[in-house]
């Protein structure tokens, strides 16, 4: 039986509620677990910074105009390697304690690998990584000193921290590089001046996702969602509302980290970094070519340095790893 694909309307007649009705776009592909479509060139990992977890989305990117962009697994980081005493299990990660605990995200979502849809004897590995580098006390600091150790060993190029600007008018993407060593709170927080952080825009990148939503033809900045999401990730999507004078609000405090992750994905796209929006589709570069020459394509057996996607319940909210 034939499953149909669905796609998040947004319905918001009086200009303030946005909600979701899942309606059948025969259009698109049919997946019903992470495989990467035939469309998809190239993969990237957004991460969500929270106290006691890592939210990761792999979100995929396709030839377009503008690039389409293709939701492909959304899972949650929560355990650590500290054994619990008491439960025999081991202690959920803590991101603003614990530098160790970032060593994950290179374990569990840097090294990630997804099989192919259309060819399962090969895997898609992650371009880059872009992570969130606010949040709870420590944060911060870990979050730069996580750079500083994995550019030691060559891996700085496949990771970059985020974070998005306070002020409205400030550029849609901005690679900036964060120094307050010379102010008292400088040095606790390890801005140096050595890290580079991707500054977005959010409310002009926002408003660019919330267009990208009403797009019905693929190839057209179309944005593509497998049939394994449940209804909590519409809802995620679907959080925030666009106030005329102070941009995107929470309003209702809802979780809404399936529309920020898309957002950065959206803006590390358009950023330097990837140059995503000036691409050449008749000329692209090797990362974003067909499979056929593509260097993100490995072979399936290649298990050792790449890990594979577990089977699991897509259904359940946040699905964990270990």
């Amino acid at each position: 039986m034939q499953q149909a694909y669905m796609l998040p309307y947004m319905e918001n007649e009086d200009g303030e509620d946005r909600h979701v009705l899942r309606l059948p776009n025969n259009n698109s592909p049919k997946w019903i677990e992470p495989l990467v479509p035939e469309h998809v060139r190239a993969l990237i990992a957004t991460v969500d910074v929270q106290q006691n977890m890592f939210i990761v989305q792999i979100v995929g990117i396709s030839p377009g105009r503008p690039f389409d962009l293709t939701v492909v697994d959304r899972f949650s980081i929560r355990n650590s390697d500290r054994e619990d005493e008491h439960s025999g299990g081991f202690e959920w990660v803590k991101p603003g304690s614990y530098i160790d605990d970032w060593d994950k995200l290179e374990e569990l979502v840097m090294a990630r690998s997804y099989r192919l849809a259309n060819d399962l004897s090969k895997k898609m590995t992650i371009k880059m990584t872009f992570c969130d580098s606010g949040g709870k006390a420590g944060v911060t600091t870990n979050a730069y000193n996580f750079v500083r150790e994995i550019r030691k060993r060559g891996l700085a190029g496949r990771f970059h921290l985020v974070k998005g600007a306070s002020q409205p008018s400030a550029p849609r993407t901005q690679i900036t590089y964060p120094d307050n060593s010379k102010r008292g709170g400088g040095a606790k927080a390890g801005a140096q001046g050595d890290i580079p952080v991707l500054m977005l825009n959010p409310t002009l990148l926002k408003d660019a996702l919330d267009n990208r939503l009403e797009v019905k033809v693929p190839g057209s900045g179309f944005l593509h969602f497998p049939n394994w999401l449940a209804d909590w990730f519409f809802g995620e999507l679907t959080a925030e509302t666009r106030d005329p004078k102070k941009g995107w609000l929470n309003l209702n405090k809802r979780r809404n980290e399936a529309w920020d992750l898309l957002y950065y994905a959206l803006g590390a796209c358009a950023s330097a970094l990837l140059g995503v929006e000036k691409v050449d589709w008749e000329n692209p570069p090797l990362w974003l070519a067909p499979v056929e020459g593509n260097p993100l394509v490995i072979a399936a057996e290649r298990e050792e340095a790449f890990i594979e996607a577990p089977t699991i319940d897509f259904a359940k909210f946040g699905r964990e790893l270990a």
